[in-house]
């Protein structure tokens, strides 16, 4: 079960950050982009904490 939720987290999220950001026209649809852009933070964030990273 939590290998499904991760995967349509995943999916869902990079779907947000690629339409919102790469082929959609800019100031189109903010919410999306914002979305997207929220995705790629916290996905970034949980690598980190996931693979033990310090900066």
């Amino acid at each position: 079960m939590t290998g499904l939720y991760l995967t349509v987290w995943l999916a869902a999220g990079l779907a947000a950050f690629i339409f919102g950001y790469l082929t959609v026209e800019p100031g189109v649809l903010p919410p999306l982009a914002d979305l997207g852009q929220s995705w790629l933070g916290i996905a970034v964030g949980a690598g980190y904490a996931y693979f033990g990273i310090k900066q």
